[in-house]
């Protein structure tokens, strides 16, 4: 009996049990499905990628011409005696790299036999003047008497008159007056200076040395004023403004609707030290062109004009990145060189559709262009994508999601 009811239960009721529970889970699930809410069609998550945008505001741009240079000193002198002499004091900079200021005496040479050459300038000044004045006196005692014994009547001859001898004592003055300027003119050359601060590339004198008329005794630079030599393209010169063509560029009339205003002055420039990043950029004017053109490069060298704001910062030699300013252009927008894409292109935004746009490239200068040719209220896409076709939505990150 026993036995036949667990097989009743194995074979009849167990299956029912199972499918039971199975119809009710299905209609459970059902239910529930029907009674949950459908999402609104704003919480679904966008398909238009979030890209960064940039504005373009086409306006007038100034043109930049770059290039580098060396800067070399503008003046560069040798240290030469004009009077001969015993050397009795030097100056504590007169030293390969040491400094000196405007009109600061840099060697002295002893000066005692200069001196007594004045004396004696001066001593024969005095009698020349003096045998002028006696001359004179007599000379005018001879007319005197030539006149009472005829009666006033002609001038006496030449001879009477004591001209050859006046002539004589006013060139005998003249003589000794010059001799008197040449003997002072020495006694200052024992001072040795120089016009303007600088600098002392070399030296080869000693106190104690006699040194004699043209002898090399030291070499120096100004340090008030550098020049910086940089090639630069032969089409980029239409670009500058030189001195005495301030109000136009140096060659012709430049291209590309670029212009230049009247009392802009000759081209300014910007030079930074390449090998000391840490030392403030200097600014220098455009100076001159050189008369030729390089005949291997076929490059034009201008040259720039360096005041120095701190002479003793600023070596010759020095490697330097000069940016020169042009004219302007006008009705043009600047973008950043990084932001070209494949082919040229440029990537545009504009009322959530990107746009493969190819724009006219004016001139490109260092990490910008200068282009023409967008789309009014375009803004530019600066995001990287790996996929774009022209006329997909994007959106941006000030759009609501």
């Amino acid at each position: 009996m026993r036995a036949s009811l667990s097989r009743l239960y194995r074979w009849g009721l167990q299956p029912l049990l199972v499918l039971a529970v199975l119809v009710g889970g299905f209609v459970v699930a059902r239910q529930m499905a029907r009674g949950r809410e459908r999402p609104a069609a704003g919480d679904r998550a966008p398909s238009a990628p979030l890209v960064r945008v940039a504005p373009l505001e086409p306006g007038t741009a100034p043109v930049q011409v770059r290039g580098h240079g060396t800067v070399q000193p503008e003046v560069r002198v040798s240290i030469v005696p004009q009077v001969a002499g015993r050397v009795v004091w030097v100056h504590p900079g007169l030293r390969p790299g040491g400094t000196f200021a405007a009109d600061e005496d840099l060697l002295r040479v002893e000066a005692a036999d200069f001196e007594l050459a004045v004396r004696r300038a001066e001593a024969e000044l005095a009698t020349a003047l003096a045998n002028l004045e006696l001359d004179e006196a007599e000379a005018e005692a001879a007319i005197e008497e030539w006149a009472e014994l005829h009666g006033g009547d002609g001038a006496p001859p030449p001879l009477v008159a004591r001209e050859p001898q006046l002539a004589r004592s006013r060139a005998a003055a003249q003589a000794a007056d010059a001799s008197l300027a040449k003997a002072r003119l020495d006694l200052e050359r024992t001072r040795i200076h120089l016009p303007f601060p600088g600098r002392v590339l070399s030296e080869n004198v000693d106190l104690g040395q006699y040194v004699v008329v043209g002898q090399t005794l030291a070499e120096a630079y100004a340090t008030d004023v550098f020049e910086v030599r940089v090639p630069v393209e032969e089409s980029e010169l239409h670009w500058l403004r030189f001195p005495g063509r301030a109000g136009a560029p140096a060659n012709g009339s430049p291209a590309n609707g670029a212009v230049a205003r009247a009392d802009a002055g000759p081209s300014r420039a910007t030079l930074r030290n390449l090998g000391d990043p840490t030392m403030p950029p200097f600014e220098g004017t455009l100076s001159r062109i050189e008369g030729r053109l390089e005949p291997e490069s076929r490059m034009a060298t201008v040259v720039i004009e360096v005041p120095s704001r701190d002479g003793l910062r600023l070596l010759p030699g020095a490697f330097v990145e000069v940016t020169l300013e042009g004219g302007e252009l006008e009705d043009v927008a600047v973008v950043p060189r990084a932001a070209r894409r494949v082919g040229g292109n440029l990537w545009l935004e504009q009322d959530g559709v990107l746009t493969v746009f190819r724009p006219e490239v004016v001139r490109e200068q260092g990490e910008e262009l200068l282009v023409r040719g967008l789309p009014p209220g375009a803004r530019l896409v600066t995001s990287d994508l790996e996929a774009v076709v022209d006329g997909m939505a994007v959106r941006t990150p000030e759009e609501p999601r």
